[in-house]
């Protein structure tokens, strides 16, 4: 294609985030094509619903409702998925790379569960499949990690990178509201989906775990030997407790370097209100990554949006063009093509129980003489030290009796778990919650 010609794009999905592209690429055509070298123009679109109104009008664009059909139009130089889902999307994803067109993403599915496949043949063909906008919305992680970190090592990654979720907890945390009553509250205000398990199971932030993981730690880290729990079981009350405890609880995406394997999990966590993690609030995200010799490092801001996500996306087409047009090698590491460096060889996990940690433990007992002896027995009898226990709601029945461990394999407090439970005088047991970091 000539030089003086405009790059065209094909588009998969036309929601918020492909209609947020289109109004920037309209809003900042001159300022685009200026620090590109060359006009870009969105040229193809492919939509379920082409007649259903849209606050962005799809006038001047080829519609299509198959997208394959878009992929393999010849006057196609570059494919943005923005549709979300494994499939059809990783299908299109993959025959753009066959047929040798860069592709931009912001699908943390397909990356999670089909990465090594998509980025070995992107690697292979010499086309570049870029995907910041998949983890972390509108805040820079992949290149960081990929470039301005390549010549250090990393040992840790903690996230936040479920909006949804930390809204909820917020929610939890500075109005006293209930679980139900937060979740209803971020649907209003469209931060949740109508079906929010994705978000509230934690599979949506381990699918960016293991993204983001893999990057990190130059190893792929699958996406199914992560340890994932949600936020189903904790209430107000956990979040009170852990104000008194100077704690906060956040929906974490956690991994490390243990000698030569990887611990990695996602659940909810309490953090020292200290922690700059603990003071991420609403639906904002970020990344706390831990280096051998840059130290600690933070990237902090909106973690999803129309706006903020398109900002990504254009960020990485703008890339890939102007890498076109310098005829810069595909498989550079200094550049943005997160190909380069990973192993496709799964790697070395901690297993599940192995994984170390201190415990919060909030159990329903009644109010009898010898209870907390008989608990704490049973943390003896595993290995389980207690860091802390304290009893509220005296002259009730049941009382809340609060548990804090110091560090210990979750396969042993596991243990302990499913043992109190059987205690004729526990009534009720909660989630284990991990805490991270000193209080």
């Amino acid at each position: 294609m000539a030089s003086d010609q405009p790059i065209r794009l094909g588009m998969l999905g036309f929601g918020t985030v492909g209609q947020a592209v289109a109004r920037a690429l309209q809003r900042r055509a001159h300022e685009i094509a200026t620090r590109t070298g060359r006009a870009i123009v969105l040229h193809r679109v492919a939509v379920r619903e082409p007649a259903k109104p849209r606050p962005v009008a799809l006038d001047g664009l080829h519609v299509h409702r198959s997208p394959l059909e878009v992929v393999e139009q010849p006057d196609v130089d570059l494919l943005i998925e923005v549709m979300g889902g494994e499939e059809p999307a990783a299908s299109a994803i993959r025959r753009a790379l066959e047929l040798g067109k860069p592709v931009v993403t912001a699908n943390k599915v397909v990356m999670a569960r089909r990465g090594p496949e998509l980025l070995g043949m992107a690697r292979r063909r010499g086309v570049p499949l870029l995907f910041e906008a998949a983890v972390g919305g509108a805040v820079p992680i992949i290149r960081p990690v990929q470039e301005s970190l390549a010549s250090d090592r990393i040992l840790a990654l903690l996230g936040i990178v479920n909006g949804t979720t930390n809204f909820i907890l917020t929610e939890m945390t500075d109005a006293g509201a209930a679980f139900e009553a937060a979740l209803q509250e971020a649907q209003r205000r469209g931060y949740a989906e109508a079906d929010p398990s994705a978000d509230v199971s934690g599979l949506d932030a381990a699918c960016k775990l293991s993204v983001l993981a893999s990057l990190a730690f130059d190893r792929w880290v699958p996406l199914d030997r992560l340890d994932v729990r949600g936020l189903e079981g904790i209430t107000a009350r956990d979040v009170q407790y852990a104000g008194e405890l100077g704690l906060a609880v956040k929906l974490l995406a956690f991994s490390r370097l243990r000698d030569d394997a990887i611990e990695a999990w996602v659940g909810p966590a309490l953090l020292p209100r200290r922690h700059p993690l603990a003071q991420v609030r609403g639906v904002n995200n970020a990344i706390w990554l831990v280096t051998e010799a840059a130290g600690e490092l933070m990237f902090y801001g909106p973690g999803a949006g129309g706006d903020p996500t398109a900002a990504a996306v254009l960020g990485d087409v703008m890339d890939a063009v102007r890498r076109h047009a310098a005829r810069l090698p595909t498989d550079s590491r200094n550049g943005s093509w997160p190909v380069a460096g990973v192993e496709w060889e799964p790697a070395r996990m901690v297993e599940p129980g192995g994984a170390l940690a201190r415990f919060y433990l909030r159990l329903q007992v009644l109010d009898r003489p010898g209870v907390l002896a008989a608990t704490a027995d049973i943390f003896g009898r595993h290995g389980v030290s207690i860091e802390s226990v304290i009893q509220k709601g005296r002259g009730e029945d049941p009382v809340d009796l609060v548990f804090v461990t110091h560090e210990a394999p979750l396969a042993a407090v596991e243990r302990v778990a499913a043992q109190v439970r059987e205690l004729p005088v526990v009534a009720w047991t909660g989630p284990l919650v991990r805490v991270v970091g000193g209080a």
